[in-house]
């Protein structure tokens, strides 16, 4: 309804218009400097209306390229997406097939466009901590630190894991210590402080963690025989 009213009054002023030039055409003086430019008003009318017309085509085809170009983008963002999860598929396959240097290039190709990126970055972390190459291990992980996941401390675990495999078992320890708060009971975190606290013979916390083992079913024989002889 309010179209057709627009309509119907941009008619009626043309007419008004209309009329108005039938009866007096006027002049339309234009000056700048020392040119002047001297029309009918009925061309300076038409002139501004065929120049809103363009203005308003411009407008549609700009409006219609960014429509296309978002519509575009959104395929593009989709087809990587898809990409990247066949990516960390096929790259868990070479994981699990013990084909680390594989594993890790792939983890890493789907990492950007993966719906986890964190366990991109992990296992591409565990994938190069298989082939000693730790340096690279350690910038995977701080990776997926950056991406401020709620289960970033995954990484930290990972690091005092590859710490205790280098035999750095003070700094191991020190990290896995720090997770307790946040990882009370994850089962490869108890595993770890287990064996640290065997190797550091540490009984006191050994006895802390006996509740927490017991649980989760990790004691072993050998640690039941140490705390019954304490």
């Amino acid at each position: 309804m309010i179209r057709i009213l627009s309509f119907l009054g941009i008619i009626a002023f043309a007419i008004l218009i209309g009329l108005a030039i039938r009866s007096d055409p006027g002049y339309a003086i234009f000056a700048y400097g020392p040119w002047e430019v001297e029309s009918p008003l009925w061309f300076v009318f038409l002139a501004l209306f065929a120049i809103s017309l363009g203005w308003r085509f411009i407008c549609d085809v700009f409006a219609r390229i960014v429509g296309w170009t978002d519509h575009l983008f959104v395929i593009s963002t989709e087809q990587r997406a898809r990409r990247a999860n066949q990516q960390t598929m096929q790259a868990l396959l070479a994981y699990q097939k013990q084909n680390w240097a594989h594993g890790e290039r792939l983890f890493l190709q789907g990492a950007a466009y993966s719906e986890a990126p964190l366990l991109n970055y992990l296992y591409a972390a565990y994938s190069a901590g298989q082939q000693k190459a730790y340096m690279r291990a350690y910038e995977y992980l701080e990776r997926a630190h950056r991406l401020k996941d709620s289960y970033d401390w995954l990484a930290d675990l990972a690091r005092a894991e590859m710490l205790y495999d280098q035999g750095e078992y003070r700094e191991s320890l020190a990290v896995a210590q720090n997770l307790r708060p946040k990882a009370a009971l994850s089962v490869r975190l108890l595993k770890l402080l287990h064996r640290l606290y065997e190797h550091f013979e540490h009984h006191d916390d050994l006895l802390h963690l006996l509740n927490d083992l017991v649980s989760l079913n990790i004691l072993n024989d050998k640690l039941i025989l140490m705390i019954l002889l304490l």
